[in-house]
């Protein structure tokens, strides 16, 4: 194997790449190649092998089969130590720096393990790097500014910067705007586009517009292998979701007017602490009504969490009042929030939406195992059990071997379908959903978007909450917006525009 320096390659390939795990083939023969000069996007459902791929490239993991190849020339990457010396660099999907640091800091703690400057004494050459590249790129920020002050986009400017004064030559960015808002998009592609000159770029992402938007080449996998690579010219949305589900895409969206059937929830100048024990949410109100789908806005950590608590009874209100169809239900428990007729489907859902080594039966009963009929005379009922599991699992399409597989076992979008099954066969009156699809494929995603969509129109209330504009877009009536605890506005369907949209998330509007 050749022993080189990446600085100055211009060609990068993973050459017939296989890597297995215990009964799983996540990478089937994979050939790629990402060129200087070019934005290449990936693209595949969940456990196509996108990520197991770029772990491969990044030294995480070593293929069973094939090889690497830096300018045709065979190299060896074990450990993310040897990507950084042949100029491969991850930028990752959430930012994984230290906050009570300053820019400079951060970026000299990178350097330490790699023979840049001591953490202890940044000074002059690391501060000039940055202010040269962030000149060269528009790579705008600060380097004395602590990173707790910061953005989630000048945030994810720092790790940019990192990787390139670590000589990164390659980048792989691993779902890059999850976290950011539409302006910070943008700025982000045009700090893309400044660096393709100089740089291969490969992105891991879900967002068929963004991949149209800021890709030169696409390739796109499926179940391990590779089943398309193209140029980005004069392609659609349909032509890039039939390679990745090999059918048409079937966008979902609200249809008509909503018919309302009364308030469901009402809060009122609401106040709830932090984590930190500050002020959380700052006096917001709203109300939800059967038949709709109210969308909340907003970039992460701006309060969503603890909105979501309140609305469901898991975090009290330090001033204000929620009614839950008229009645006060102000210190009241979750439990007593879901006999009233709330339903939740948690942001984490591996952690608080099942319970990992329970059967798929099992979780599908969690909120009623001790009721008729899965119960009598505290004596489990298993065939009322079994068959109730049997009729969720055909009605809400959850892919699993048998009712018995354990839950963590499952695909994200699968334990998504479940926790949707259980919620929903309670026949809540409101849903309060949890960035819903949020890691999910496109086919999986669009299930639950017609699923949201049929409950909607059979009278149910629905709070969507969700970083992807075009989601709560498609899916919403009413978008009210959240920035640092406060609601900067509502919008209706007819005044939904995603530049005023962005500006309210920033605080702007």
């Amino acid at each position: 194997m050749a022993s080189q320096n990446g600085v100055s390659a211009r060609q990068i390939t993973l050459s017939h790449i296989t890597k297995t795990f215990p009964g799983v083939i996540a990478n089937d023969d994979v050939t790629l190649t990402l060129n200087v000069g070019e934005v290449h996007a990936i693209l595949g459902e969940n456990g196509a092998g996108k990520t197991s791929l770029m772990n491969v490239l990044y030294g995480i993991y070593h293929p069973d089969q094939g090889q690497i190849l830096l300018d045709g020339k065979p190299v060896r990457i074990d450990s993310p130590k040897d990507a950084i010396r042949l100029g491969v660099g991850l930028v990752p999907q959430h930012p994984m720096l230290v906050r009570a640091h300053t820019v400079e800091e951060n970026i000299a703690l990178s350097q330490v393990t790699h023979g840049g400057a001591s953490f202890w004494n940044p000074t002059s050459n690391i501060r000039r790097r940055i202010v040269e590249l962030s000149g060269r790129y528009g790579l705008k920020v600060d380097p004395k500014a602590p990173v707790w002050q910061l953005s989630a986009g000048e945030q994810q400017r720092v790790e940019i910067l990192k990787v390139l004064l670590q000589g990164a030559r390659f980048l792989i960015l691993d779902e890059p705007t999850s976290v950011l808002t539409p302006q910070e998009v943008q700025e982000l592609f045009a700090v893309l586009r400044r660096m393709r000159q100089d740089h291969g770029m490969v992105i891991i992402t879900h967002k068929l517009d963004e991949v149209l938007d800021i890709s030169d080449q696409i390739t796109v996998l499926r179940k391990g292998k590779v089943t398309g690579n193209t140029k980005n010219e004069n392609l659609k949305k349909t032509d890039l979701a039939r390679m990745m589900i090999g059918e048409e895409l079937k966008e979902t969206r609200v249809a008509g007017h909503p018919h309302l059937r009364g308030e469901m929830i009402h809060l009122s100048d609401a106040w709830a602490m932090g984590e930190r024990g500050t002020p959380a949410l700052k006096g917001v109100s709203l109300s939800v009504q059967g038949g709709e789908i109210l969308g909340v806005a907003g970039v992460a950590g701006n309060g969503q969490l603890e909105l979501i608590e309140v609305l469901t009874g898991l975090r009290p209100l330090t001033r204000g009042h929620i009614f839950v169809k008229g009645k006060d239900m102000k210190g009241q428990n979750a439990e007593a929030f879901f006999q009233s007729g709330i339903a939740h489907v948690p942001e984490d859902r591996n952690h608080y939406g099942i319970v990992p080594n329970m059967t798929v039966e099992e979780n599908l009963i969690l909120r009623a195992m001790n009721q008729n009929p899965y119960s009598k005379a505290g004596i489990m009922d298993f065939a009322a059990i079994r068959e109730h599991a049997r009729q969720n699992i055909q009605k809400y399409d959850i892919r699993t071997p048998t009712a018995d597989t354990r839950a963590r076992l499952l695909s994200g979008g699968n334990v998504q379908k479940l926790i949707l099954a259980r919620e929903l066969e309670s026949n809540p009156d409101v849903l309060v959903a949890a960035h819903p699809t949020y890691g999910l494929d496109i086919g999986a995603t669009t299930q639950v978007h017609q699923l949201l969509l049929e409950k909607r129109a059979q009278g149910m209330g629905i709070v969507l909450v969700s970083e992807d504009l075009d989601e709560l877009m498609n899916l919403s009536d009413r978008i009210v917006v959240i920035f640092a605890g406060t609601f900067t506005g509502t919008l209706t369907r007819a005044e939904f525009q995603r530049e005023k949209l962005g500006l309210m998330m920033a605080g702007e509007a």
